[in-house]
Formats: C-alpha cells, sequence, structure tokens
C-alpha cells in the first residue's frame, strides 16, 4: 500500500474486518460512505464459490456503485465509455452521477446503447425513458446506438468488440428471488464476461 499511495500520490488505508466477506465489504462501505466499491472478477466458471463469486453478491446487495475489474483487463485512459441502457423511466437520474462525474474527469465520449430483443420498435415508454436519458446526458454530447440480438449480453459484447470502448457501465435493478431464479440479472452476466472494466451503477 505504501508503494501505491507514493506512485499515484493516494491516500491508503488498509482494513481488516471478522465476518463473511460480502457482509465485511458492505459493513465496510457503509460506515466509511464510499463513492465506489472496486473489486477484481475471474472469469466464469473460475470462481469454486457454489453460491456465485463474492463479486456478484456485492453487485446484488450493494447500494453503493461497484467498479469491477476483470482479471485480464489493463491500465487505460478512459476515452470512450458505453453504457448499456434499457431506458427504464424509473431510474432516479441521481443514480448517473458517478457516470457523469467520470466522463467529465476524463472528457470521455460517451456510447449509450440500448439491444432490441425483437424488431419491434421502443415502446411509448421506452421513448420517454430514451428522451431523459439524452437530457441528463446532453452536456456530454452523447451518441446513442441500438442493436438487435435475441441475447441482451451477447448484443453488448458484439458492439463492444465492433466498436472501441474502454469501459462499459450498466444499472443494476433490484430483483427478488424469484426473479434472480427465472429472469435474467444481466449485469450478474456482463461481470463474468466483460473483458473490459464494467462500472455498476444501482437501481431503485
Amino acid at each position: 500500500m505504501d508503494t501505491l499511495s507514493k506512485k499515484h500520490f493516494s491516500k491508503i488505508e488498509g482494513f481488516v474486518g471478522e465476518g463473511t466477506t460480502t457482509d465485511v465489504i458492505l459493513e465496510m462501505a457503509k460506515k466509511n460512505d464510499v463513492d465506489l466499491i472496486v473489486m477484481g472478477m475471474k472469469g466464469k466458471g473460475k470462481s469454486n464459490s457454489v453460491f456465485g463469486s463474492t463479486t456478484t453478491t456485492i453487485i446484488r446487495k450493494s447500494s453503493f456503485p461497484v467498479f469491477v475489474i476483470p482479471q485480464q483487463a489493463r491500465y487505460r485512459p478512459i476515452d470512450i465509455i458505453t453504457f448499456a441502457s434499457d431506458f427504464d423511466t424509473e431510474i432516479e437520474f441521481d443514480r448517473y452521477s458517478l457516470l457523469l462525474d467520470l466522463s467529465e474527469k476524463f472528457n470521455s465520449q460517451i456510447h449509450i446503447l440500448n439491444v432490441q430483443t425483437s424488431d419491434s420498435s421502443l415502446s411509448p415508454e421506452k421513448v420517454i425513458g430514451k428522451m431523459e436519458t439524452s437530457v441528463v446526458f446532453s452536456k456530454h454530447n452523447p451518441q446513442f446506438h441500438s442493436v438487435d440480438d435475441n441475447k441482451i449480453e451477447q448484443g453488448i459484447q458484439t458492439f463492444i468488440e465492433k466498436n472501441s470502448s474502454d469501459i462499459l457501465a450498466m444499472v443494476a435493478h433490484k430483483h427478488n428471488l424469484l426473479q434472480r431464479t427465472f429472469g435474467k440479472v444481466y449485469t450478474k452476466e456482463m461481470s463474468y464476461q466483460s473483458k473490459i472494466p464494467l462500472l455498476v451503477l444501482q437501481g431503485k
């Protein structure tokens, strides 16, 4: 930690807690009112945990944004951010504040991506959500993109492979047990699959 502090001119402190990993991390984050939880991630199938990795559990339970760094990731400036959005009208605008701060700090270009799982056009509610998103990001001159794919995570991956991006951002919607069992939690899937850092913003 001393080496990191001297190299990056940052104040770094170490803490030791007793308890389950996820509980200690979340308790420490709440106690210190952190802006962001940063965690590493191995690819799918590389975790020995029966109930899923610690990182995906933190994503599910945390009320703080989580920055997931893939095992093979290398540092590079955040010039381009891809924000995968479903244009949910129920997301509060302040959920985007960290993403907007990052874009401003690094002068990043933001690509807002929506994956359509059918050939149908956006529903009226989604059109409103897109308009609201456009207003929130207006100062950052976002570029909007839409791709068609039956699988959300596959559509995101295909877009990133074709369009250079330094980080991927998504909003984690809160799910109950039934939705986690029978629904698709896309932030969890992308935390395993993404080859670039994933910024998970917490939804309602």
